[in-house]
């Protein structure tokens, strides 16, 4: 109705796929390799190849996947960051964040990406929508996607990185219902960030 065209961006597979997005985004030289065949460091990722204007390649698991390979040979002078075990596995060359789980992760990526952010975005670990929808959120405001647990408590990674942010965020949001992310959780990261909305 607004008289956009659609155009397909599209490889034959997942990882060449990410490839055709590079294109699109005019072959960046920052990279961000994550896992291909799991979702969570892929999420914490998004938020920080925005704010470096790099982006997101798949590897096939612990193995570099053949169309990230031929674009990492294409661009030998990238900057180059594993995000997560598999991917650090696949590309020993990179510049590896990896944390003892996936909200550690995240919150190692948050450190060097946005030491001091504007906003703070928060979801579900353990499921992917919430995260994916809420990291161009967190990316257009200059903030990052951490990732957290479902219920419980908050790990101790992100509730030392929430109070730091507290100081610079003046925005935070928690993407997804209580079936993704429950009130104790929000009642807490609310709790250090000085919000409840």
């Amino acid at each position: 109705a607004l008289g956009h065209p659609v155009v397909r961006v599209a490889g034959p597979d997942r990882f060449a796929t990410a490839v055709q997005v590079a294109a699109m985004l005019g072959n960046p030289t920052t990279v961000f390799e994550a896992d291909g065949t799991n979702f969570p460091d892929a999420l914490s990722a998004g938020s920080a190849a925005a704010a470096a204007g790099g982006v997101v390649l798949l590897t096939a698991g612990s193995g570099q996947s053949g169309p990230t390979a031929a674009y990492l040979a294409a661009h030998p002078s990238a900057k180059r960051y594993a995000i997560g075990g598999p991917a650090a596995h696949a590309d020993p060359l990179a510049k590896a964040f990896v944390g003892s789980d996936r909200f550690a992760t995240s919150v190692l990526v948050a450190q060097a990406f946005f030491p001091t952010p504007a906003a703070v975005g928060l979801a579900s670990g353990l499921t992917f929508p919430d995260a994916l929808s809420g990291g161009s959120v967190a990316a257009m405001n200059h903030g990052p996607i951490v990732l957290v647990p479902s219920s419980g408590t908050l790990p101790s990674s992100v509730a030392s990185y929430l109070g730091t942010a507290q100081s610079s965020a003046t925005s935070a949001w928690l993407f997804g219902g209580t079936s993704s992310v429950g009130a104790d959780i929000f009642s807490a990261a609310a709790t250090i960030l000085g919000t409840a909305n």
